[in-house]
């Protein structure tokens, strides 16, 4: 079953007290938001401890087809966390240039196109990365541009489509 995604028009986030534009001019386009997920070099990932308590840490990964993929051992605590919840929050490096993506992981079970993203792995980070991988589903995407941040604020809501 092939899974894709759709992806909303842009709208403007709702943020208060920081004089953001409630015109739709400057919100950032998707492909601009792509661009920057695939230059991200380190991504941070959080998850929530069976406590409820949050858990994050820095990740290498890939944005392949409007998802998110990362590598990471059944026994680290990232992975634990997402066996009882799969809610996940995935965060570019950059606060300059800001992604942020809310969704859901799953473990990802695909040999060819884990070895597709494996493979993707070694020309950004100079290894391959064998799976398994853990994919992140978006729900919503936030991005904006500190050197405009008054007026590139942008939300996008995913919606996944599930096809054979």
């Amino acid at each position: 079953m092939n899974k894709q995604l759709e992806i909303s028009k842009p709208v403007r986030p709702y943020i208060l007290e920081y004089g953001i534009s409630e015109k739709n001019k400057g919100m950032l386009k998707w492909d601009t938001v792509i661009k920057w997920l695939e230059e991200s070099k380190n991504y941070w990932v959080s998850t929530t401890r069976s406590d409820s308590k949050p858990h994050a840490r820095p990740v290498w990964g890939i944005w392949l087809d409007n998802f998110f993929y990362f590598g990471g051992g059944s026994k680290t605590k990232t992975a634990r966390n997402l066996v009882d919840n799969q809610d996940i929050c995935v965060h570019t490096e950059s606060g300059q240039k800001a992604v942020i993506v809310e969704g859901i992981a799953e473990l990802f079970e695909d040999e060819k196109l884990s070895q597709e993203i494996g493979t993707k792995y070694e020309p950004k980070y100079g290894i391959f990365h064998p799976p398994p991988f853990w994919r992140v589903i978006p729900k919503i995407v936030y991005s904006w541009d500190m050197d405009d941040y008054t007026n590139t604020p942008t939300k996008f809501v995913c919606t996944l489509n599930k096809s054979n």
